[in-house]
């Protein structure tokens, strides 16, 4: 089965090229390219580098990790609300053999 390949616009060329080949060129990560595209940016934008502040940030906000207690907490709160009862609820025979 054929893949077809997202071409856009080089910011620099104007020649056609893929996300891969973009974030290649550049230094930079697919998704952040396709993110950045999506979010409506173009030319420059594309491939301007994160600010050393704003990758800071993104590194703190990713390292932050959850004690047991908070996830055992976050978990009975999500099922007391009305979409964790209606999860329950549909899933409740999931993995029962029949």
């Amino acid at each position: 089965m054929a893949t077809h390949a997202i071409h856009i616009e080089h910011p620099s060329t104007g020649h056609p090229v893929t996300y891969r080949d973009l974030a290649i060129e550049c230094g930079m990560h697919e998704n952040t390219i396709r993110k950045r595209y999506a979010d409506g940016k173009r030319g420059a934008a594309l491939t301007m580098p994160v600010s050393e502040d704003r990758r800071r940030q993104g590194i703190a906000a990713s390292s932050k990790t959850l004690t047991r207690q908070q996830l055992i907490r976050q978990r009975a709160e999500f099922l007391a609300s009305p979409a964790g009862r209606l999860t329950t609820h549909l899933f409740r025979d999931y993995g029962r053999a029949g």
